[in-house]
């Protein structure tokens, strides 16, 4: 029997789409430092009052002499600064409900979540340092939550799994009502819902990006997004299961997972063939197909392990 760390990795691999690729995450890290490098001075403005002002001259002038029948300025009285009582600026609420004792993120916290898969999500919705911390905790308990299901799923029985699919769809909901009370907004809720939707074809284009550097291809950052969309349009076109449910246990189990996997994949690489054309030219549509491809080949040893291991779990 393996052990239940190497299924959780297993199961980790075939229903976690979100992969961080570490050659972009290096590329921005090094252009944060780069940029925090950078001088801050800015240029100096004088005005003419400035100069009057100066107690020593500009360079390559001479002092000016007060003549002798120019009586000197009587200074002024000195008057004590009127007190100013400080005044404290109303807190506008956010509207985004966060408990009173999650306490602030650390400064290495906010670089990480700043390179995450959700930072142009927290941009658009105005979250603050605070609030995108906890988005994400809430992110990641449900995807571990997940994950102890997907465990349970495995070494369970016939029976079992059928409570726990059951369980899986509570917890789901449980979580989109936990994000949904934190927004505190319909709209903004409906838009992390897209966001998050999409985020498989966003984690693709993600694992894209390097292969297609290597080839000598780069995208505008507009392509790259038209990219994430025609992926995700390619993905929703073609009914297949949802790899990150309960779904795509029951077909590891069934036997025919990898069959479904490599027909959903090739009709979905057909309806790419169209869209793609219609922003990218030849030679990039070439190199974004074969990458695709060489994912594939990674995602299908996951999930050729998945089926191994299930399948040993099943015989105990």
């Amino acid at each position: 029997m393996k052990p239940a760390a190497t299924i959780s990795l297993v199961v980790v691999a075939v229903l976690t789409t979100v992969v961080i690729e570490e050659i972009r995450i290096k590329k921005l890290r090094a252009e944060i430092l780069r940029l925090g490098s950078l001088p801050t001075d800015q240029p100096i403005t004088i005005t003419p009052e400035d100069i009057l002002k100066r107690e020593t001259p500009l360079p390559g002038r001479p002092p000016e002499k007060p003549t002798e029948f120019e009586p000197k300025p009587t200074p002024p009285a000195e008057t004590p600064d009127p007190v100013v009582p400080e005044v404290t600026p109303p807190t506008v609420s956010s509207g985004r409900q966060v408990p009173a004792e999650y306490p602030e993120p650390l400064e290495d916290r906010i670089k990480e979540i700043a390179l995450g898969p959700y930072s142009d999500l927290h941009y658009e919705l105005g979250l603050s340092n605070r609030e995108r911390a906890y988005l994400s905790d809430l992110l990641s308990e449900r995807m571990q939550e997940q994950q102890r299901y997907s465990m349970a799923w495995i070494e369970g029985s016939p029976e079992v799994r059928k409570e726990i699919e059951s369980e899986m769809t509570k917890a789901l909901a449980a979580s989109d009502e936990k994000v949904r009370a934190f927004l505190g907004d319909d709209e903004d809720f409906e838009l992390f819902q897209l966001y998050h939707e999409m985020q498989p074809a966003r984690s693709l284009v993600a694992q894209l990006i390097p292969l297609m550097d290597h080839e000598g291809v780069s995208l505008e950052l507009a392509d790259e997004q038209k990219l994430v969309v025609a992926m995700h349009e390619a993905r929703t076109a073609v009914e297949g299961i949802d790899w990150s449910s309960a779904e795509a246990l029951r077909a590891v189990a069934e036997g025919d997972a990898k069959e479904r996997f490599e027909k959903e994949w090739a009709e979905r690489t057909e309806a790419l063939k169209v869209s793609l054309p219609e922003f990218l030219d030849e030679n990039t549509v070439e190199v974004v197909l074969s990458g695709r491809e060489q994912v594939k080949a990674t995602l299908l040893e996951s999930l050729e392990s998945a089926i191994e291991t299930i399948e040993g779990a099943g015989e105990e």
